[in-house]
């Protein structure tokens, strides 16, 4: 069973909630082999054992149900204000399924018609939907000014989807669009003519380059950090914890407790939390959970040996969009290995396969997943338990990092 989720927005770029894609088994492209209500059953049952609220984030789950599912009563196991409905557009609308919605509205869930591309005035389901999705690659944004302006005198919550660009964000808003599903947000933004506007501590710059020497000392890198009060104060936080009972008299003794690897790790993490104080939360969060995920799929695959450098290259996967510059030109100031450069550059090697790997699970492509599997000797099969630790472990680090 593979699950994997994609972040929906509001206009403030917060997370509202998360679609979580699903597929039962390698084979099937939906429901083939099982019938919806015991792929739907299967989903739930597995997101409830993981425990739902943590995968996302004490937000609202958007899953797909069709007329089986919606007639079955085991989705109770999600409480009504973490679930949304999305009710598939091939749905057949009956007396009985309408009476249905109504009983499931009654009970407090709230409803979205997924995909939708019928007759806004005409459609059954239309009084009784909270949220109305519309996939702008199938029904572009030029062409539903009619049916949006309707929503929008009925106070409807319309969610734009597969929303890839700022610009297509910005006509969204500007047409009345509250919600947006899309990548959107891992884009740098760019401004033609301007190259570098946001500035990079060089303290962390001056611990990179010497994190990436041959030898790397942690004498210079303590002189480093005693010069920075605001690092020095994050590091002893840092190994608060790891030091337990220990004293510790001297920056230098404090790095000892992280190790060189994992202080490149840090100290790459810490860049990007300051680089993107003007950035959606979502995407430290989806950089984090690829670094986590990167490194447990190599840990079991033939990229072992490699996979303190598939975390660093997954962290720095959105890197670009953090700096608002051309992930070539970043690459110009972190000194990283060829084979991470390759990977982010290029999606070239094994950890070029790596990332796309990442964003395929990420985008729910369950064919390119197996395909990427059977070439890195990854067991597909586990997967979605490295992606739900991913998760786990990626909220314990922001807790403890925005503590």
């Amino acid at each position: 069973m593979f699950i994997a989720r994609q972040p929906i927005f509001n206009k403030k770029e917060e997370v509202f909630g998360y679609e979580l894609l699903y597929r039962i088994n390698e084979q099937s492209t939906q429901f083939e082999g099982f019938s919806s209500q015991s792929a739907t059953a299967t989903v739930i049952n597995g997101l409830f054992i993981h425990g739902l609220e943590k995968i996302i984030n004490q937000k609202k789950a958007f899953i797909n149900f069709d007329a089986d599912v919606l007639n079955a009563d085991f989705f109770h196991l999600i409480k009504p204000e973490y679930l949304v409905i999305e009710i598939l557009e091939d749905v057949e609308i009956t007396d009985q399924l309408i009476n249905r919605v109504k009983e499931i509205k009654n009970e407090g869930y709230k409803i979205a018609l997924d995909d939708f591309v019928e007759s806004y005035s005409d459609y059954p389901l239309i009084e009784y939907a909270d949220i109305i999705k519309f996939d702008i690659r199938e029904t572009p944004l030029e062409t539903i000014k009619h049916e949006v302006r309707k929503a929008k005198r009925d106070r409807k919550i319309l969610l734009a989807e597969k929303i890839e660009t700022r610009q297509e964000y910005n006509i969204a808003i500007s047409m009345g669009f509250q919600l947006f599903q899309g990548y959107f947000f891992s884009k740098p933004k760019i401004v033609e003519g301007i190259k570098g506007k946001k500035s990079i501590n060089p303290n962390y710059l001056q611990i990179i380059d010497e994190l990436q020497s041959d030898e790397p000392s942690y004498q210079v890198i303590s002189e480093i950090i005693e010069r920075d009060a605001n690092l020095t104060f994050k590091l002893l936080r840092t190994i608060d914890q790891r030091a337990e009972k220990d004293s510790i008299y001297s920056i230098k003794r404090a790095l000892t407790y992280l190790g060189l690897k994992e202080l490149n790790y840090w100290i790459t993490l810490l860049l990007m939390q300051d680089m993107g104080k003007d950035k959606p939360k979502e995407l430290l969060n989806i950089s984090l959970i690829r670094s986590k995920f990167a490194f447990k799929i190599s840990e079991n695959s033939d990229l072992k040996k490699s996979k303190l450098e598939a975390s660093l290259m997954g962290l720095l996967s959105n890197i670009d969009a953090f700096l608002d510059l051309p992930i070539h030109d970043v690459l110009k100031q972190i000194k990283v290995t060829q084979k991470i450069k390759s990977a982010l550059l290029e999606k070239t090697g094994l950890l070029g396969d790596l990332l796309n790997l990442l964003i395929s699970y990420e985008k729910g492509e369950w064919e390119e997943i197996n395909r990427l599997c059977e070439k890195m000797s990854v067991e597909s099969d586990q997967l979605t338990e490295y992606y739900f630790e991913s998760i786990n472990e990626t909220n314990n680090i922001l807790n403890k990092i925005n503590q």
